[in-house]
């Protein structure tokens, strides 16, 4: 089969047979050649729904996703090189500052796999982030990390993240054996990202203090957090699981949000057994029977049927949250869901 000769085309239908390309065919040509990389870039050969993320979970990986068509190239580090590997692994590309780097291409479904073998893998993350984030001109979008196969992978990923960018939009973190120190330095990162998800275990007691005002956060295990840590958010959505806070602190709180003009929408908190009389102390509070419902608009694609609660007012603007309960002061109940409307 004859070679097309795309360089030879003007460069005008260099730049419409380039737009013709999915991200796998975009991504290959990209690393033929510095030539064919400059004039991807140079033709700003980019989508506006791709996203760049990176993994240090079970596994290790950088992904370059686009929603909107349904692409998915996945650049995956293989531990080391085994026989087998080696057969498979016919072929080398440049990234970067490294050359000749051992590849394996397996296309599943919609789903295409880019096997690499780097020496130290996070820098095999580095290598290949730093270069498709400049080549579609992207920043990293969100990071999945764990101390599962490295103790420290998270810190050090996520010190190198932000020495190159602001902000995250998404950052999803698990530990069954975070070190204090380790768990100390995430936590002052938060404030970095948009979007937090974690899941911590402590073999011991651990308080911190640390900031958040982002979008979301939720934690899974929260037996750490503390009234503190509470009283130092301000978000649209808070969730907290398997929490230690009491409606001593939770009154804390709601006299905070009467004070302050905070971010919240929606905060859901698993708790100590909810004692109405104590988590209203000293609260103006209205009690709203069950026949009364009102919908509380989630998102854009899910509604939420809300009945009866108790309503209380923001001092400095009158604003009104809901705290969502049932069965008035007889009910037994360990969640605590705030809803604030308008």
């Amino acid at each position: 089969m004859d070679r097309f000769p795309l360089f030879r085309l003007p460069v005008v239908a260099i730049s419409e047979v380039m737009k013709m390309f999915d991200l796998f065919e975009i991504t290959m040509l990209s690393m033929c050649s510095k030539r064919t990389h400059r004039w991807i870039k140079s033709f700003r050969v980019h989508r506006p729904d791709l996203k760049i993320e990176v993994s240090h979970y079970f596994n290790i990986w950088v992904e370059i996703k686009n929603d909107s068509t349904k692409e998915n190239l996945f650049f995956k580090f293989v531990n080391h090189l085994s026989a087998y590997d080696k057969t498979k692994m016919n072929r080398s590309i440049k990234i970067g500052n490294h050359p000749d780097i051992p590849m394996n291409i397996e296309i599943v479904g919609s789903s295409t796999d880019i096997y690499l073998y780097f020496d130290v893998k996070i820098e095999g993350i580095k290598a290949v982030t730093e270069y498709f984030c400049s080549l579609f001109e992207k920043e990293i979008y969100g990071a999945s990390l764990s101390t599962v196969l490295r103790r420290s992978a998270p810190v050090t990923i996520m010190e190198w993240i932000l020495k190159r960018q602001k902000r995250i939009h998404f950052l999803m973190l698990e530990s069954w054996d975070m070190t204090e120190t380790i768990a100390t330095n995430l936590l002052s990162k938060f404030n970095n990202a948009e979007i937090v998800m974690i899941d911590f275990e402590f073999r011991s007691k651990f308080k911190s203090s640390f900031k958040f005002e982002g979008t979301k956060i939720e934690i899974l295990n929260s037996d750490w957090f503390t009234l503190n840590n509470l009283l130092n958010i301000s978000c649209f959505h808070l969730f907290l699981a398997k929490s230690k806070l009491t409606s001593v602190d939770m009154n804390e709180f709601l006299k905070h949000w009467m004070t302050n003009d905070l971010k919240f929408k929606e905060i859901k908190i698993e708790m100590e057994e909810i004692q109405l009389d104590v988590l209203f102390s000293e609260i103006s509070v209205i009690q709203r029977t069950n026949d009364v419902k009102r919908i509380y608009k989630k998102s854009e694609n899910q509604s939420i049927d809300i009945y009866g609660g108790f309503d209380i007012k923001r001092n400095n603007d009158g604003v009104t949250a809901t705290i969502v309960h049932d069965g008035g002061f007889e009910e037994v109940r360990r969640e605590f869901w705030m809803i604030v409307w308008g």
